[in-house]
């Protein structure tokens, strides 16, 4: 179904009936419908897909900066099709041939509209592209939306999170309207077994503007923690270890709470923190490198984005635990990840003690693994 809002007419006061939910139910369902753009060209929407769309007080044409759009999630379409008139009704023909199409969708709230309604969520900690997803469902018309918008879904306990451009919608919360109190939930990834868990034991969120090197999050990517926590509050409650071995991470598993065989585990209690100097030849430098890279995140470190380093560091940390059970490296390993914008080794301020000016090691408040 195909719609055009170049050569659309002023509208009869029957087209501007936006449909009841019983009224949509009972239109022709369409998987996809189409929308000439400003350009002439046609814009296709299907069923599942985000979109933007044009906010209500502002007239069709009009162009926005990107991210004042508002966003949608496409549940359903319909089309109503004009009644047959009488031969001796005085309406427009032409208008009388065009099917309308309605569209059922879900909103998208920006962080803002979430701060006036749920008292202690900063919008401030937000990027201008983050949108929150909620149950709110309307029926609006097709002539209102302007193109298509790729929507992320950010899941922070998600060691394998795809990046984010800056560039791109994304959300991580779930606003729940249907409740009889208005409620936001974080959304997790499936494979976190500590679900309700995911950010700092401060309870202070992901603030994606905050510039701070102290407030770059580490994460451990354990099974059973897969956390992000403050450096300044893993300083301040004394969640660290004095170290000398620059392959400590990499006693942190992203599949296993188990420690490999060559490590031994960080004991921040004890002040170590050991791992094996016994490396593979078979194992690339740079490889080895970068599994040994910290998980980071945070607007102090621009280069990494929304998402950070996970992903990669995560990526290199598995092809090193598999070459060291016998797996050949692929030499296109190179190939699936950043190198250079991963590693963070050398822009992070080290961590020292003030006596020795020994480097230490952040570790995970739950499992005491070096981050």
């Amino acid at each position: 179904m195909s719609t055009s809002r170049q050569k659309k007419r002023k509208p009869t006061a029957r087209a501007r009936t936006v449909p009841t939910v019983e009224e949509f139910a009972a239109l022709e369902p369409y998987g996809h419908f189409s929308v000439t753009d400003d350009n002439g060209e046609e814009v296709r929407f299907s069923l599942g897909d985000t979109a933007a769309v044009l906010p209500h007080h502002i007239a069709v044409g009009t162009q926005l900066p990107p991210h004042k759009y508002w966003v949608v999630k496409i549940l359903a379409i319909g089309v109503r099709h004009p009644r047959p008139q009488r031969k001796k009704a005085r309406l427009n023909t032409i208008q009388q041939q065009i099917p309308e199409v309605w569209v059922k969708i879900n909103w998208f709230y920006s962080p803002t509209e979430i701060s006036y309604k749920i008292q202690g969520f900063h919008a401030s900690h937000c990027s201008n592209f983050e949108r929150i997803y909620s149950d709110h469902s309307d029926i609006v018309s097709a002539l209102t939306f302007e193109a298509l918008a790729p929507t992320t879904r950010f899941r922070e306990d998600d060691p394998d999170q795809t990046p984010i451009p800056a560039d791109e919608f994304f959300y991580r919360y779930f606003f729940k309207t249907s409740s009889p109190r208005y409620e936001i939930y974080v959304l997790h990834a499936s494979t976190n077994s500590k679900g309700s868990e995911v950010g700092c034991f401060c309870d202070c969120p992901y603030n994606i503007r905050d510039k701070s090197p102290l407030r770059i999050m580490h994460m451990c990517p354990r099974p059973s923690c897969r956390r992000f926590y403050h450096r300044d509050c893993l300083l301040e409650h004394g969640h660290w270890g004095p170290t000398t071995d620059p392959l400590v991470h990499l006693a942190c598993s992203p599949d296993s709470d188990l420690l490999p065989s060559k490590f031994v585990e960080a004991k921040p209690r004890s002040k170590k923190c050991r791992a094996s100097q016994h490396i593979e030849p078979e194992i690339p430098s740079s490889l080895l490198r970068l599994a040994a890279q910290p998980i980071v995140r945070g607007a102090a470190l621009p280069a990494l984005g929304i998402v950070g380093n996970a992903k990669d560091v995560v990526y290199a940390r598995r092809l090193v635990y598999s070459a060291w059970q016998g797996t050949t490296v692929p030499h296109t390993w190179q190939d699936s990840v950043d190198v250079t914008t991963s590693m963070v080794d050398s822009v992070l301020t080290p961590i020292q003690l003030e006596e020795t000016g020994q480097e230490c090691a952040l570790a995970c408040p739950k499992c005491g693994g070096p981050i």
